[in-house]
């Protein structure tokens, strides 16, 4: 350096960090869905709504009307009445509910935008058949509360009020009651408390420049050593106090998420329908995950080129500390992520096992109290 002064600028630049997207605001899940309407908002919604309304006075309607005593007057077996009317409201509902996905698909087919694969067939195919389970579920859950309500109006109140609870209030309420369970920075806190941190080095930077800067001419390997060491202290900080809060924010959505799924099977369907789709939190997750395995496999692979450069410093993570030599772009490391449809059945196979198990227990419930209802 001699007797000239040392510079007292530098610009570096973090090669390898990741930046989270954070979404400033909340949205309304259920005025979106009204904006842009979609499969899973109708089947979710409104289809349970019409499986309701066809099964409120399956039973407490006929026995208003006296033909629920006729027919049992005959040798007919309960569970063939209550099967009977169960399949006549599920193919009512799921008819017309199948003819418009096929007509769905067959615009989207025939206009070429999207391209439809094999994978692509299977998931709709999954995604068509857990829409079939979920009906039947309210249709279950119709025949069980028609078959303990003498009126039909009670059912009817009954079911709407059971309706609005589970679709409506549990999946577009309860999670934002249940978030405050556990408290996470809002993205203004967070900076400030990252700010806060970071200070200490923008401070020792000015120390740095004592030893010089690594873009003069003919640079103090001392000064590149120091401000390499910088570099990294603040890089790994800085990313440790990012993964960190991303975290937070996924545990908290991670604990709404395994509430809600106990408390409405409209969430379960919801979520089956993300994971089928490769899409929501779930997805997000698992990107996250992988850009984290990536980095890791980036950052050894320009750990191990520079090693093999014999004139390299070995100052990570500073450019001027590293090999120059250029790489081979075929060595690089690739980015990938797993979205099969083997991924996605495996990411839902907890909620379908809970949407079919529910499904299923609200039929026997049906089924139960069928049996046991009086017919006069």
């Amino acid at each position: 350096m001699g007797g000239d002064k040392p510079e007292r600028t530098y610009r570096f630049e973090f090669p390898w960090k990741l930046d989270y997207l954070q979404d400033t605001y909340q949205k309304n899940s259920m005025l979106q869905s009204f904006t842009a309407l979609d499969w899973s908002f109708i089947v979710g919604v409104v289809m349970s709504f019409v499986a309701v309304l066809f099964t409120f006075d399956a039973i407490s309607g006929e026995r208003e009307r006296g033909t629920l005593k006729l027919t049992m007057s005959n040798s007919v077996p309960r569970d063939v009445v209550l099967l009977g009317k169960f399949f006549g409201a599920f193919i009512t509902v799921a008819v017309p509910l199948l003819i418009g996905m096929i007509l769905s698909l067959l615009i989207v087919n025939v206009s070429g935008s999207v391209l439809l694969d094999r994978n692509d067939w299977e998931r709709i195919g999954l995604m068509t058949a857990i829409s079939f389970i979920y009906i039947s579920l309210f249709i279950s859950l119709g025949l069980f509360v028609s078959s303990r309500m003498r009126h039909s109006s009670t059912s009817l109140l009954v079911l709407l009020f059971v309706w609005v609870v589970l679709v409506v209030l549990v999946p577009n309420t309860l999670g934002s009651v249940v978030s405050t369970l556990r408290k996470v920075p809002s993205q203004r806190e967070f900076k400030q408390q990252k700010d806060t941190m970071m200070q200490a080095f923008n401070k020792s930077m000015d120390e740095l420049f004592k030893y010089g800067s690594p873009t003069q001419p003919n640079p103090n390997p001392k000064a590149i050593e120091l401000w390499a060491g910088y570099v990294t202290a603040r890089l790994e900080t800085d990313t440790r106090l990012d993964d960190e809060h991303l975290d937070e924010q996924f545990a908290q959505i991670q604990l709404a998420r395994r509430i809600l799924r106990s408390a409405s099977p409209t969430t379960i369907y919801n979520y089956v329908m993300e994971s089928l789709a490769g899409t929501g939190f779930g997805r997000h997750r698992k990107f996250v995950d992988a850009t984290r395995r990536y980095r890791g496999q980036f950052v050894d692979y320009i750990k191990s080129a520079d090693r093999a450069d014999s004139k390299s410093l070995h100052f990570y993570y500073l450019k001027e500390g590293l090999s120059e030599k250029p790489v081979t772009f075929e060595d690089i490391p690739r980015f990938v992520e797993p979205t099969g449809i083997a991924t996605a059945i495996r990411d839902a196979l907890m909620d379908i096992s809970l949407l079919l198990s529910l499904s299923v227990a609200l039929f026997f419930a049906g089924y139960i109290a069928f049996l046991r209802c009086d017919v006069r």
